[in-house]
């Protein structure tokens, strides 16, 4: 016998997701970290070559970030 497998996340509204337990915490959590080293990474190479595009690319790859992260949420709720 398989045993029954929890949802990580509840829709409460229609597009917003929340952590169901402590699965769906840890899941959360390290969607925003791996976001948030991306743009800190990028701020640091846009500092070091005196450029812009290294920021604008961070946070372009921010937001697909999210993104993912609610569809990941959606297909797990």
């Amino acid at each position: 016998m398989t045993k029954p497998q929890r949802k990580l996340f509840h829709q409460t509204m229609p597009g917003n997701y929340m952590p169901a337990g402590r699965d769906g915490c840890f899941v959360m959590l390290a969607f925003i970290a791996v976001a948030m080293l991306i743009v800190f990474i990028g701020e640091l190479l846009s500092r070091w070559l005196q450029s812009p595009w290294p920021s604008v690319a961070s946070w372009v790859l921010f937001v697909l970030v999210i993104i993912r992260f609610v569809l990941f949420a959606k297909r797990h709720s």
